[in-house]
C-alpha cells in the first residue's frame, strides 16, 4: 500500500503473514529499497505514514491505533 512519495522517496507498507507489516523506503537516486520498520499484529493499526524533513534526516510520522501521532527518525531509528 502506497503511503507518500516526496520526489525522491517513495513510502510503501507491505502485508506480510501472521499480521506483520514491514514499511519501505525507496530512494530514486541510489535506486535502493530498505526496510525502514517492522509492525508486528500487536502493534495495531498503522496509517496516514508521511516523509518529512531532508534527505540526510528523513522523517516518517505516522498513526498508531487510530489515535497516536508517532515520529519515527529513519537515520538513528
Amino acid at each position: 500500500m502506497p503511503f507518500d512519495f516526496d520526489g525522491e522517496h517513495l513510502l510503501w507498507m507491505s502485508y506480510e503473514p501472521d499480521g506483520v507489516r514491514e514499511v519501505y523506503l525507496f530512494d530514486f537516486s541510489t535506486k535502493e529499497k530498505q526496510i525502514i520498520m517492522k509492525f508486528v499484529k500487536k502493534d495495531g493499526i498503522i496509517s496516514h505514514c508521511k516523509l518529512s524533513g531532508s534527505k540526510s534526516s528523513l522523517k516518517v510520522t505516522y498513526v498508531k491505533e487510530c489515535k497516536t501521532i508517532m515520529i519515527f527518525d529513519i537515520k538513528s531509528k
